[in-house]
């Protein structure tokens, strides 16, 4: 029985590493795919920063006039220099906004592999967490109900859409159920291995690293549990994990110290910034409702009633009610985490809490096996049967929803990142400013142009500032997707010809000659939808030569 339990959570898992390597998106699009890809290429490089020297020479940008999606501006002033190389201080150095975990598990794959490896670290990751959600609940005490989670993770709407984008998300989840799973473990070893993963879930989502207090307090309670002779060994376990949990924060604070000023900054600004407790009642709304549309409302209660089960120990004696425990607090601090944090309106944000998914889908299917336990003879056999249509038949809804919301689609969209790319080099010539803002990390990427973004732009000078660039012998473009059009158009008027200079219409993308001495079209340049190569490695970093006056 076990060995058919292996085979089955084998088969989920490798089912889901060749979806995601086939179907998955590969483009540096928008902010975070472009943000984590180009971030990848920097660490290769040696240096995690991009270095802009013509923007000293702009006297009327400011310090995020050139950055695109994904960056910010290199920090102007250190708490202490760091002893290592770092960002000059001057107003044209940007660094990424991300955090450093994927982008250097990305760069590794490039360089052992190639371009096209950068977008299997998810995929894989992918595997590795519905390997360990299964084995979680076996060691746990119930192989059964780690399968039950393990196909309810694999088939959710949120594992689905974020297996298909070269994102942290998955990544940070499979790292901490890795750990979680080293953690039930009984050997030093073991431990070591729960060490490793809690750095790189560090490493990778820093933001999360208060959550291992769960995990000492799993710990603490494993130590006050066993007989005088074990427990050495589990103190031992403890100071290992400890050393795995330092080790993160402090690859952590080394790179926040010379890329943003102090182990204490981020790439995501101040925590002043971004956490309120005005945020939360929105945000326990929106990620409950997310959640139960999503997956229906049977998983959450599942959860909660193996919690109630194990506090009232009516759970089998062969399921580690510590672990449980600990499960619940780690959950708890996950969700809390993000309900404070900043508010967001699309569902897709529940991503952020898929650390939580193994527990919350192993604890619905521990509530179902108990369920199932209380029948005796053959109204046994018919509750099992239910359970298992029941959970079939939750997973088949899940990839619905999935292929609904466009997951399988991502690879086709995206590639028109690449195409815009493509088109810009062959319309504008290499000394050009090109206006955008969704666009303005992936045009830098696979066009190889300089882009400014339009929405740092006061409205009333965009006129005087393509006139500028024109002086000094570079022509300004504008490339907008089709729903930036009415927001360029409304926040500048008439300006840059009111955007009547088409040159190309690509599919949901459209580009424009800002430049008055350009001549008007008749009409639309319209490239029909093609399937653009994959894997596109990036173009030279862009600069600009000013003519002088």
């Amino acid at each position: 029985m076990l060995r058919a339990l292996n085979g089955l959570a084998w088969a989920i898992a490798v089912t889901a590493i060749v979806a995601g390597i086939k179907l998955g998106a590969r483009a540096a699009a928008g902010a975070d795919s472009y943000g984590y890809i180009s971030e990848a290429d920097l660490w290769l490089q040696g240096r995690p920063w991009i270095l802009q020297p013509f923007v000293d020479r702009i006297p009327w940008s400011d310090r995020w006039t050139f950055t695109p999606l994904g960056y910010k501006p290199a920090p102007e002033r250190w708490s202490v220099a760091p002893p290592v190389a770092h960002p000059p201080v001057d107003r044209g150095a940007i660094v990424p906004s991300y955090s450093a975990g994927l982008p250097l598990l990305m760069a590794v794959a490039k360089a052992v592999a190639g371009q096209c490896a950068i977008f299997w670290i998810v995929p894989l990751f992918g595997g590795v967490l519905i390997l360990a959600t299964y084995a979680l609940g076996a060691r746990a005490g119930s192989p059964a109900a780690g399968l039950a989670g393990a196909w309810l993770t694999a088939t959710s709407p949120t594992f689905v859409v974020s297996l298909l984008a070269p994102m942290s998300d998955i990544p940070a989840a499979a790292a901490w159920a890795v750990a979680w799973w080293c953690l039930l473990g009984r050997t030093v070893a073991s431990a070591v291995g729960a060490g490793a993963a809690l750095a790189l879930a560090i490493v990778v989502r820093p933001n999360l690293a208060p959550l291992t207090a769960a995990v000492a307090i799993y710990l603490a309670l494993r130590v006050r549990r066993v007989e005088a002779p074990d427990r050495r060994r589990q103190i031992r376990r403890g100071v290992v994990v400890a050393a795995g949990v330092a080790v993160g924060v402090l690859i952590t604070s080394a790179i926040n110290w010379v890329l943003y000023g102090s182990p204490l900054s981020s790439g995501y600004g101040p925590l002043r910034d971004q956490f309120h407790a005005a945020n939360v009642m929105p945000n326990v709304a929106n990620y409950g409702r997310w959640f139960v549309e999503e997956h229906t409302i049977v998983p959450l209660i599942g959860a909660i009633v193996a919690i109630v089960l194990a506090a009232l120990r009516r759970l089998p004696q062969t399921i580690d009610r510590d672990a449980v425990v600990a499960a619940a607090v780690f959950t708890a601090g996950l969700w809390a985490n993000y309900v404070f944090y900043l508010i967001f309106e699309s569902s897709s944000y529940l991503r952020f809490v898929l650390p939580s998914w193994p527990f919350v889908m192993i604890g619905a299917a521990l509530a179902a096996q108990a369920v199932v336990g209380a029948f005796h003879g053959r109204a046994a056999t018919v509750a099992a049967a239910i359970a298992i249509v029941g959970g079939a038949s939750l997973g088949a809804r899940g990839v619905y929803r999935a292929a609904g919301a466009g997951a399988f689609d991502q690879r086709e969209s995206e590639s028109r990142y690449i195409l815009a790319g493509k088109w810009v080099r062959l319309l504008t010539p290499p000394n050009s400013v090109v206006m955008a803002m969704q666009h303005s990390g992936s045009l830098r990427y696979y066009g190889g142009r300089v882009t400014m973004r339009y929405d740092t732009v006061d409205r009333d000078v965009l006129d005087r500032r393509i006139q500028w660039f024109s002086d000094r012998g570079i022509r300004t473009f504008a490339v907008l997707d089709d729903w930036e059009v009415d927001v360029f158009k409304a926040r500048f008027g008439r300006q840059g010809n009111g955007l009547a200079n088409a040159l190309v219409r690509l599919p949901n993308i459209r580009v424009f000659d800002l430049n008055e001495s350009a001549t008007t079209q008749g009409g639309w340049s319209t490239v029909p939808a093609a399937s653009e190569p994959l894997c596109v490695p990036p173009q030279p970093q862009p600069t600009l030569r000013l003519t002088p006056q």
